[in-house]
């Protein structure tokens, strides 16, 4: 590795990460021998040696870290940051001083900071906080909170971004979120008043994290009259950090007594965080007296979080209440409670008469009584106790012998990637889908920024001999393209810790983290044509957080990924899904299917998800599906593979549309059904038994028309249709994986002479304009991805039987 380009750095990573396993002392000496006076080799040797690891290696580093090549320069710094060699730190000051300084070593001497905790950088950090170059400054933000402040410090910085400009506002209370306010978290309550969103959510945010009595009153005031619903809900979550019970049973009035449903969801929110039980009786009250089904569901999911054995009861003996409509309402909360009482309870419905109640009236309320089951159980079987009782007395037979504590394990630490080999002989593919792997995370590995990101526009600058790789984006979508790119490595078992692109994965991490505002959010205004890929960004990006924290643990992803999580919480229509554009009331299937997905992997990975994010992307899906009249037949095999013909045939096919049911659309069928199996719904369900049905009308294909308002949007729709029927399995998986390797595999660039080897042309107008051959490769590698990325969840949906 003689040159200092990324392939240069990655042989140099590997290299050393080997020879460190091998002999770490024999390693350094060797290597210092032969290439450390070697011009061409430095960066090289610098790189290695962080990798090696030991006191050689630390030693060894020193004579790097006088180098005037500014990359040989920050490749020492950031092994140095790494090995905690001993660094002359009043030099390196002065260095972070200049004003001409490279912006990538700039970054490193910062992490290098960070990781080290040094304290003699503070002030050059304090100072990189009024940065006009938005990484640079939430970089420091990060490396003061890492290093730690003081009581005085922490009022210092916040007495000068009070005074300051926006930028430093937002720069400081990023530090504060990421550790830099525990001292005096009330440093932020400044901040509550500032005419900025974000900056108001940032300053909630810090209440969230490091929770003070003496930010009560202002909150309380934030949440009952500030302009902008985003900073209500984090208020109202700050609120319910404190787990004080005369506030939570202020906000449950406030629920009760308020018309304006996101007043009532943020309120109930609240009270699911603080937890306090002496509220039960007024969210029961909420469920027996509203006439709004939204709100009637939003008391069900607080009442499940802050009491479910109490709450769970009283709403059963609100079934025997003389009121039909009371009936109802009690009946649709309880799909909140996945417990066996209420499970017996709701199936024993459907034998009951009521005096004087008319049959359409029965039939609505079986209409609710099932719907709430299907919630619980994923099934639909007909309304009718016998049905029901055959599969409940079979399930519980067979739930007594598993292990819950083995269940969800669908993202958790991702055991199963660690076997590839074994995954992708089960599921069906092949030797020549890894290589398409392999050869894709190479091609990504060798395009990426030093600063972590992907760019989607400009990534062709890192084609240093012959022609450069065609398809740029037309804009850039860089949080977007780091998302996709670290799924890329994370599903195939490649992190920071293991696996040989750790430097590749730390970096993109680093990026995410560095990039976010205080707030949660990537962006304080979209990017691209209309602002289009917000939401997208957003959506990628906290799933790379969520699964790089769930599989490695490492604690400084954990409130990043808690950040994120919370803004997109907060972003969606109350019981509905997302949009594109913020403050929109609308909503879309193609944003709602990976917000959901983003949630799932949250919640899975141990992070704070409200029900009601999964809830209404349920209803939403609702709305824009064709409905299906069948319904499912108890299959009463104890352990029914994978793999094996479904028991009943359903012959109809349902569509999801865009934004209307009228108008469905291959790609949002997709994306429906998995977010239905991401939530709970059996694969046997008939829903999404009819809506793979429409799927097979579609071939594994970059030519026809398959994305939302018939674009050919190729790259996307073989994405989602290749998790939908890997979901599904059976014959649907079977016919579509039989396409799927020759045509994904036949389009990928082969000639290893060419800068495009490994990658994926760009297909189609809009994955052009919208992400280029950065967003098209990632799309397609996750694709071949799928034998080992999400197994196939066939024990999701515990139901507690004790």
């Amino acid at each position: 590795a003689l040159g200092e380009s990324n392939k240069d750095r990655l042989m140099a990573v590997n290299c050393g990460w080997a020879l460190g396993k091998l002999n770490q002392a024999k390693a350094v000496e060797t290597l210092m021998a032969k290439y450390a006076e070697k011009k061409t080799a430095k960066y090289a040797v610098a790189v290695a040696l962080g990798y090696i690891g030991g006191p050689a290696a630390a030693e060894a580093l020193k004579k790097f870290l006088s180098s005037r090549d500014t990359k040989v320069l920050a490749a020492a710094i950031r092994s140095a940051g790494v090995l905690g060699t001993e660094l002359e730190v009043k030099g390196l000051v002065k260095l972070m001083k200049k004003k001409k300084l490279d912006r990538f070593l700039k970054m490193e001497l910062i992490n290098t900071f960070r990781l080290r905790k040094q304290e003699e950088a503070k002030p050059v950090l304090m100072k990189l906080l009024e940065s006009r170059d938005h990484m640079i400054a939430m970089a420091a933000a990060w490396a003061l909170a890492e290093i730690g402040l003081t009581d005085k410090e922490v009022k210092r910085l916040a007495s000068m971004a009070v005074a300051g400009k926006a930028s430093l506002k937002t720069a400081v209370l990023k530090c504060f979120v990421m550790g830099g306010a525990k001292e005096a978290p009330e440093a932020a309550i400044p901040f509550l008043k500032v005419n900025n969103e974000h900056i108001r959510m940032g300053a909630c945010n810090v209440f969230i994290h490091y929770p003070t009595d003496k930010a009560k009153i202002a909150l309380r005031k934030v949440f009952m009259s500030d302009r902008s619903r985003f900073v209500r809900y984090f208020a109202a979550v700050a609120l319910g950090m404190l787990k004080d019970e005369n506030i939570a049973v202020e906000m449950a009035n406030t629920a009760k007594s308020s018309q304006d449903l996101n007043v009532v969801a943020k309120a109930l929110e609240s009270v699911a965080v603080a937890g306090v039980s002496s509220v039960t009786q007024t969210l029961v009250d909420i469920v027996r007296e509203s006439d709004k089904e939204e709100k009637v569901l939003l008391a069900g999911m607080a009442l499940a979080a802050v009491n479910p054995k109490d709450g769970a009861n009283a709403l059963l003996a609100l079934l025997n209440d003389a009121d039909h409509d009371v009936r109802c309402r009690a009946a649709m909360a309880l799909r909140f409670f996945k417990t066996s009482n209420v499970v017996t309870a709701l199936i024993g419905q459907f034998d009951r008469t009521f005096k004087k109640l008319r049959p359409e009236k029965m039939e609505e309320y079986k209409r609710v009584v099932l719907s709430s089951l299907e919630r619980i159980t994923g099934h639909k079987y007909k309304p009718e106790s016998a049905v029901w009782m055959e599969w409940w007395e079979f399930y519980k037979k067979i739930e007594k012998k598993r292990d819950i504590s083995k269940l969800h394990k669908i993202m958790t630490r991702n055991e199963q990637r660690r076997k590839r080999d074994e995954m992708v002989k089960q599921f069906g593919g092949s030797g020549e889908s890894e290589k398409g792997v392999e050869m894709g995370l190479w091609w990504l590995a060798l395009h990426q920024d030093l600063d972590g990101c992907w760019s989607a526009k400009d990534f062709n600058k890192h084609d240093e001999q012959g022609r450069k790789c065609a398809d740029p984006a037309a804009y850039e979508y860089d949080v977007a393209m780091a998302g996709l790119s670290l799924l890329c490595y994370s599903s195939a078992g490649y992190t920071q810790d293991y696996g040989k692109y750790m430097d590749v994965y730390e970096r993109g991490l680093e990026f995410l983290v560095n990039f976010m505002l205080p707030s949660g959010a990537w962006r304080e205004h979209g990017v691209g044509e209309y602002g289009l890929g917000t939401a997208y960004e957003e959506a990628t990006a906290l799933i790379a957080l969520c699964e790089a924290y769930g599989m490695t643990g490492a604690e400084w992803l954990k409130k990043p990924a808690q950040l994120a999580t919370d803004w997109v919480q907060a972003y969606q229509n109350i019981l509905k899904g997302w949009r594109y554009v913020i403050m929109s009331e609308d909503n879309d299937s193609s944003v709602t299917g990976w917000y959901l997905l983003a949630m799932k992997t949250a919640r899975v990975n141990g992070l704070r998800v409200f029900e009601k994010c999964f809830e209404g992307a349920l209803r939403w899906y609702d709305s824009v599906s064709q409905p299906i009249s069948e319904y499912e037949i108890p299959d009463l095999v104890e352990h029914p593979e994978y793999g094996q013909r479904f028991k009943q045939n359903v012959y109809q096919k349902r569509g999801v549309g865009y934004q209307s049911k009228d108008d469905p659309v291959a790609s949002m069928t997709a994306i429906g059904i998995i977010s239905r199996r991401f939530v709970g719904y059996k694969r046997t369900h008939p829903l999404l038994r009819a809506e793979a049905n429409y799927l097979m009308d579609f071939k594994v294909s970059f030519e026809q028309p398959t994305g939302a308002r018939n674009l050919n949007f190729s790259h996307y729709f073989l994405y989602y249709a290749t998790l939908a029927n890997f979901q599904m399995g059976a014959h649907y998986w079977e016919k579509w994986n039989k396409q799927l390797i020759p045509v994904v595999r036949g389009a990928q660039e082969k000639d290893i002479t060419k800068n495009t080897y490994g990658s994926w042309p760009v297909k189609s107008s809009i994955g052009g304009i919208h992400g280029g051959r950065i967003y098209c490769t990632a799309l397609m590698i996750l694709t071949l991805e799928i034998y080992y990325r999400y197994i196939p969840m066939l024990e999701e949906n515990v139901i507690v039987l004790e």
